[in-house]
């Protein structure tokens, strides 16, 4: 099995707690304008690009696209209020980083939020200085659970995404991590694995005896170390992957066509990281 030379994050609902923060201006849009918007609805959205959730809402308002817009507009201006006052870091996510950096591993961000609203998050945590490369959703075609954003990722460090270990708490996330081609870690958030996720898992994550008790993401120690002799030593000094999520599961590190979506990976030329 290849050696994982980098590493992917997702940022909202993985390295930030921004999920919740969304459920709740939600709440708020929908009591504010009238309407009934279902958690069903809201958890649909999770992982996906702006304009991808625009369309999803238009169509439960029964193809209203000015209402949709308004109404998503509205929740935006509310999420970023409460974003000054409830947003906070994972626990454990800063103690990640650190870890991974001193172990050498190239670092990057995938995130479906756009730049101009992903990057005052990640220096308002003071995580810009721990990420090679930073992707957002608002610069690439096809957002998730399409591949594209991993894929790219992946080439703005100038690796393959064969090489590289995803991070991610939603379905869509794992979709479209799973159809780059990189091996995909799901620590689950606000939508729990569906079905689809399970199959395609390779099991679910025991814990590591050098990680602290109910440390949601101890066993990617284990199961990134199978992977990369960098992990072998020094990295259970971070708590290793801290507190995440609540449960991990590894899923299967090649596409596997509907298990995940009909997605492939873009065209374009890989190379392999030039760090080992």
């Amino acid at each position: 099995m290849k050696t994982i030379q980098a590493i992917l994050f997702d940022m909202d609902g993985t390295l930030v707690d921004s999920e919740r923060v969304g459920q709740k201006a939600w709440a708020a849009t929908a009591d504010e304008m009238g309407i009934e918007i279902p958690d069903d609805l809201v958890r649909a959205f999770i992982g996906r690009p702006s304009q991808s959730c625009r369309a999803m809402l238009a169509e439960y308002l029964g193809g209203d696209a000015d209402l949709a817009n308004r109404v998503f507009d509205l929740h935006i201006e509310l999420f970023l209020k409460f974003v000054e006052t409830d947003l906070e870091l994972k626990p454990g996510a800063i103690e990640v980083l650190e870890a991974l950096k001193a172990a050498g591993f190239p670092l990057a961000i995938a995130t479906s939020t756009a730049r101009v609203r992903a990057l005052p998050r990640l220096e308002r945590f003071d995580m810009l200085k721990y990420f090679d490369s930073i992707t957002c959703g608002d610069e690439i075609a096809n957002g998730k659970p399409a591949p594209d954003i991993f894929v790219e990722s992946a080439r703005r460090l100038g690796c393959d995404p064969a090489l590289c270990a995803v991070i991610e708490d939603s379905h869509n996330g794992v979709r479209s991590g799973h159809a780059s081609g990189a091996r995909v870690f799901m620590i689950p958030d606000i939508v729990r694995p569906r079905p689809k996720s399970r199959r395609c898992a390779l099991r679910s994550c025991r814990p590591c005896t050098n990680c602290p008790p109910r440390s949601p993401l101890r066993t990617i120690h284990r199961r990134l170390a199978a992977h990369s002799p960098r992990l072998e030593s020094g990295f259970s000094s971070a708590a290793v992957l801290g507190a995440l999520g609540s449960r991990v599961l590894s899923i299967a590190g090649k596409p596997a066509g509907n298990e995940v979506g009909d997605f492939s990976p873009t065209s374009g030329s890989r190379k392999n990281c030039g760090r080992t």
